[in-house]
């Protein structure tokens, strides 16, 4: 997601515990990461919502002055309906998306502030349970698995 901005990744260690702690679900992703050097004249396709950051290195034949880097996004027309009519670049979230984070961070979030701190961590959990039943629900569906781990077709 670009929540995470363009935060430098220079293996301080500092500005990555920083980092795990504020995106705790990252670090597994970082942890098995794949490293690529690509020369000149290369691409490289990243699917979409894989998590991911880059880096400019020069080569010593290159003018160190000079990067180019081309970011294309590609719209599935299965989920035309779900993307902005704004979003020509298909590199915002989803409509569905877009709206569940602004009420969570309108409405969620700051009633949930206004708990006591041992309150707050409860529900907090409990709020992020809900949303990880989700995710591994959505996970084992995009499998192609039921509840019971048994395969099930759509």
């Amino acid at each position: 997601s670009s929540a995470l901005g363009s935060r430098p990744l220079d293996g301080s260690r500092k500005n990555a515990e920083k980092l795990w702690q504020e995106f705790p679900t990252a670090l597994p992703a970082w942890e098995s990461r794949y490293e690529v050097l690509l020369e000149e004249g290369e691409i490289l396709f990243i699917p979409a919502l894989w998590l991911h950051c880059t880096e400019a290195c020069h080569a010593e034949r290159a003018d160190p002055g000079l990067c180019v880097s081309v970011n294309v996004f590609l719209k599935r027309t299965d989920l035309e309906a779900l993307h902005d009519p704004k979003d020509v670049w298909a590199n915002r979230e989803l409509l569905p998306a877009q709206e569940a984070f602004k009420a969570l961070e309108d409405k969620a979030l700051p009633a949930l502030r206004r708990l006591p701190p041992e309150h707050r961590s409860f529900y907090g959990r409990k709020a992020a349970s809900q949303l990880l039943r989700m995710a591994h629900e959505a996970e084992r569906m995009e499998l192609g698995l039921g509840e019971d781990g048994e395969t099930w077709e759509a």
